[in-house]
């Protein structure tokens, strides 16, 4: 029963509470209860001394009336209790406060009552004569009934209103003008206690919810900091005024790696190691103020070590500055990643050469230290034929390769100079050391060199090289963005003409750019404005002079360039992809017109390893084959060396794919790469096309007629037709005929036409008539 009641009164908010305008929390009820308790019974020792005043009086001066000795005994029954309810106090549990406080409260009114009776009979019996010392008697009680009960202010307005009362009543029956002053003046004391009660009630229950909380949260605050220093990954600090430390926590011996030795009257500047922030943290000791994440070297034997100090002055109760106290951080984990991430910031993982970043940083400080005729030069070079060793290889064998590069441009170049990568296979040189432009140009030439040399990896032989364009800085060219894309233009033009060499920067070069970026915007509207034509080339079956097959070539008619050549925008098509797209409209355009031949014709086109990457090449073929209604047999894909070495399984699938559907395919340009007898194991080609390099010698060198019948040789036992490309003139026409050359094509029979222009007369009689011209001006 008694607990329900505690736990009502817990979760309830007692009348006085909200009179008074305060909040007691539930959780502190219990606590206050008892505070009121502890007040109470403090404050009844006045209230015992007054009690025993008053009974001492009216047994000196009341001892006639017949009441007298009533009076007294109930005046000390309560003072017994009084002081029964104080010795109890220290014996109380937790939820008894509650009890005892309503057992003080009934006491108070009892009290109040008794005292009200007690009072008003004296006055009544005693007359006018006792009445003015029975109102001061009366306003004292109600004073210290007031004072003793602001904790429970109900209580303590009926326990002084009962003395009022009962005094008032007297008061008015005796009816003389002072007992009629008395009782007003009690009266206006009653109702100013009852305005009083409850401020005071309001001031002793609010300090002391102020101190309850204030001392949880130091509680807490002590608590949390020990805890933080025992357990934490941080730990506190303190120094005096001199600096030296004070009261150092167990776990501050441990981040000092000092476990067994104090550093108790230690100088905290002492544990670390000389630099610009230990001077600052010196600085903030002698002139104290608050500070932050100031980070120090600790002195250690092993690794270097670094705390992150933060910091305020502390001050006394006399608001003097006796040092300073804060926190500490080992923040050697933060210090070595922030050194790790500065440094990828800035160096190539793979290489430790500094990275483009860095690269630009260095160049924009020489150029602007630069003096008068001072050199300033920028080497751009990338591998030749990195991406086939990539892809052929592995990446492991890539990354050998680039740290190989790396290292011999290291030992080419002085200390002065910086090398650095850019990513991929991409490098640069920075030059400052030398004095003349030849010397520069005598670096690069041994940087090449260099990197001609074999590389060896597990019996491995790798054959790389590079081509390195040349930028000087002069009074126009300052800029470092602008010298490293000049350099960037003169590697282009170096690797455009056939690599391995060093070419220094001219302003022909930007022309050329300017004009390759023009182009290349034009090349992505030029199928919509039907700028693209295809001519055709015939192949003439050499054995009987009829044409077999012709070859479509691409040609650019622009609107106001004119003819641009196919070695000028088939490698810019390629480099911007624009070439898939190209090469889906040469396809239908080409069987578009295949479709109007006769049926022994056949065309051939050109893929590029571009287009063979492409996923929608086996869709567009099939879709134009068959919309078309062309049989796929009269196609005939031609691809290069170049398309094999790279992806070359998967450019195998590809054909493999092409083989089934029907189509034919050709080798172009064989016996130029250095692998060609390994494609034709790979793969069994329809057709070899002999490139016109060797044609055109075929009369005047014997390694080419050696070449050539070798060729030639090696495809009929594998039953492959043989075409020869370029073929100008008879005599090698002769030569290949008697090789057993299966077909021809060059200028000797036809330059490519367009298809409007293609001879309505079967070739064969043209040709017979040309041969018989040739040999009768020979006669």
């Amino acid at each position: 029963m008694l607990k329900r009641r505690v736990q009502r009164l817990l979760q309830s908010r007692p009348r006085e509470y909200r009179l008074a305008q305060i909040d007691v929390p539930p959780a502190h009820r219990n606590w206050f209860a008892r505070e009121t308790v502890n007040h109470i019974l403090r404050i009844s020792i006045v209230s015992e001394l007054l009690n025993a005043g008053i009974l001492f009086v009216i047994a000196t001066q009341f001892a006639s009336i017949a009441l007298s000795l009533a009076l007294l005994s109930g005046g000390l029954v309560l003072i017994c209790i009084s002081i029964a309810s104080r010795r109890r106090l220290a014996a109380l549990g937790s939820t008894r406060h509650f009890r005892e406080l309503a057992k003080l409260k009934l006491t108070a009114v009892i009290g109040g009552l008794y005292w009200g009776v007690a009072i008003g009979v004296l006055m009544a019996t005693g007359g006018s004569t006792y009445a003015g010392v029975l109102t001061l008697m009366a306003a004292c009680l109600m004073i210290i009934g007031c004072i003793k009960y602001i904790s429970v202010p109900y209580v303590g307005v009926a326990n002084f209103v009962s003395i009022a009362c009962g005094s008032s009543f007297a008061l008015a029956e005796i009816g003389t003008k002072v007992s009629v002053i008395s009782m007003i003046l009690l009266l206006s004391l009653a109702i100013t206690l009852y305005s009083t009660i409850f401020y005071l009630f309001y001031t002793f229950a609010t300090r002391r919810l102020r101190t309850r909380v204030l001392k949880e949260t130091k509680d807490t605050v002590e608590l949390l900091l020990k805890d933080f220093d025992e357990q934490g990954s941080d730990w506190l600090w303190e120094v005096d005024s001199d600096g030296l430390i004070v009261r150092p926590s167990h776990r501050f011996h441990e981040a000092a790696g000092r476990p067994d030795a104090s550093l108790s009257r230690i100088s905290l500047i002492d544990l670390f190691v000389s630099s610009p922030e230990r001077d600052r943290l010196q600085h903030i000791i002698q002139k104290p103020e608050a500070f932050r994440g100031l980070v120090v070297e600790l002195k250690t034997e092993g690794a270097p070590r670094w705390w992150s100090l933060s910091g305020r002055p502390n001050v006394n109760k006399f608001s003097e500055t006796v040092g300073l106290r804060g926190v500490a951080t080992d923040t050697t984990d933060a210090k070595q990643a922030s050194a790790k991430i500065a440094y990828m910031a800035h160096y190539d993982g793979l290489t430790d050469l500094p990275n483009r970043a860095l690269f630009n940083e260095k160049l924009s400080r020489a150029l602007a230290r630069r003096q008068p005729n001072q050199i300033v030069a920028v080497l751009y070079l990338d591998l030749d034929r990195f991406k086939s060793i990539n892809d052929a290889m592995g990446h492991d064998m890539g990354d050998h390769v680039l740290k190989v590069t790396a290292d011999r441009i290291n030992a080419n170049i002085s200390n002065i100079d910086l090398a650095a990568r850019f990513g991929g296979d991409e490098f640069a040189v920075l030059v400052t050391s030398a004095t003349t432009r030849e010397e520069v140009v005598r670096l690069a030439l041994d940087i090449i060199e260099s990197l001609s040399e074999p590389i060896m990896l597990d019996s491995q032989q790798i054959n790389s090289g590079t081509s390195i364009g040349i930028a000087f800085a002069d009074e126009e060219n300052t800029n470092a963005e602008d010298l490293l894309k000049h350099a960037d233009l003169a590697l282009y033009d170096a690797k455009s003409r056939g690599g391995h060499i060093a070419l220094t920067f001219h302003p022909k070069m930007y022309e050329a750019m300017l004009v390759k970026r023009a182009i290349e915007a034009d090349l992505g509207a030029a199928i919509l404005q039907n700028e693209l034509e295809l001519y055709y080339q015939p192949l003439i079956c050499i054995k009987t002079n009829e044409t077999v097959a012709y070859e479509a070539l691409l040609r650019w008619n622009h609107k106001t360039r004119g003819q641009i050549q196919p070695s000028v925008f088939i490698p810019i098509a390629e480099e911007t992809g624009l070439i898939v797209q190209i090469g889906e409209w040469v396809i239908r355009s080409a069987l578009a017109e295949v479709a109007k031949w006769p049926e022994h014709l056949s065309v051939s086109v050109n893929l590029s390893p571009v287009q063979m990457r492409s996923p929608n090449i086996i869709p567009t073929i099939v879709n134009a084959l068959a919309s078309i209604g062309v049989s796929p047999d009269r196609l005939e894909i031609e691809i290069t060396e170049s398309v094999l070495m790279n992806n070359s399984e998967s450019n195998l699938a590809l054909l493999h794919r092409f083989k089934s559907l029907g189509i034919r395919i050709s080798l172009d340009d064989f016996g130029t790469g250095y692998s060609s007898l390994n494609y034709l194991r790979s793969f069994p080609f329809d057709k070899i096309k002999i490139d016109r390099c060797f044609v055109e010698d075929i009369a005047e060198r014997a390694d080419c007629q050696a070449i050539i019948h070798a060729v030639l040789s090696l495809a009929t036992s594998l039953n492959m037709t043989t075409t020869a490309e370029g073929i100008e003139n008879e005599e090698q026409l002769a030569l290949l005929r008697a090789d057993g050359c299966d077909q021809a094509q060059g200028y000797f029979f036809s330059r490519p036409m367009p298809a409007n222009t293609l001879p309505q007369k079967p070739l064969i009689e043209t040709l017979e008539k040309r041969l018989r011209s040739v040999r009768s001006r020979a006669a």
